[in-house]
């Protein structure tokens, strides 16, 4: 089976494993290295099955978007169940694939499927195969790490958002950083989703 077939069949079956077997070890997808797209991807894949797919029907298409990638060939994924999908397009040639980013405006005759929306795979920009930390991104990190530990001696279970308060007025200030940047860095979440969390508690 050619490379380019077998990873569509197996994103196709939704088969981590096997997507793992043929991309190489070397390979920039999206501009990330192997490891962190198949993670990002079968992130993807849990999606779907939590909506009940169990296969992912297959429909060819290409980018519509004339300051992109226009006229570039992909596939929407659809869950067999959901309806939900993903826009995928394929670079490389007919028998290779040689990168693979999401598209956010799609055009093929799949049912039910816009030009725009659907799933997609989003990374961080501390992600890149290329990206080089920052003192700003480092020392951030540690303050976002100390302060998830801090939170973690909370007892989540009997406690409420005025237990949490002394916690979010401390972090505030950094949290307003963070959630609206300019840069979308995945170290960071965590910090921002127990944030949310706590912050909606009653």
């Amino acid at each position: 089976m050619l490379k380019k077939d077998a990873i569509v069949k197996y994103f196709s079956q939704m088969d981590i494993e096997m997507l793992g077997m043929v991309i190489d070890d070397s390979s920039i997808y999206y501009g990330v290295k192997k490891d962190v797209f198949l993670r990002k991807v079968n992130g993807v894949f849990e999606e779907f099955k939590k909506f009940g797919d169990s296969e992912l029907e297959i429909h060819k298409g290409e980018c519509g978007l004339k300051s992109c990638n226009f006229g570039s060939k992909g596939y929407c994924f659809m869950g067999n169940h959901s309806r939900k999908y993903i826009n995928l397009i394929f670079f490389g040639s007919e028998t290779d694939v040689t990168d693979i980013y999401h598209c956010s405006e799609f055009i093929t005759d799949a049912p039910g499927v816009k030009s725009m929306g659907g799933l997609s795979l989003i990374f961080g920009t501390d992600e890149k195969a290329d990206y080089v930390p920052s003192k700003w991104y480092l020392s951030t990190l540690e303050i976002c790490n100390r302060a998830l530990e801090e939170v973690s001696i909370i007892d989540s279970a009997n406690s409420t958002k005025e237990d949490y308060l002394p916690w979010l007025n401390k972090y505030e200030k950094m949290y307003d950083e963070l959630s609206m940047p300019f840069d979308y860095y995945q170290g960071f979440q965590e910090f921002i989703k127990m944030y949310n969390k706590s912050s909606l508690l009653s």
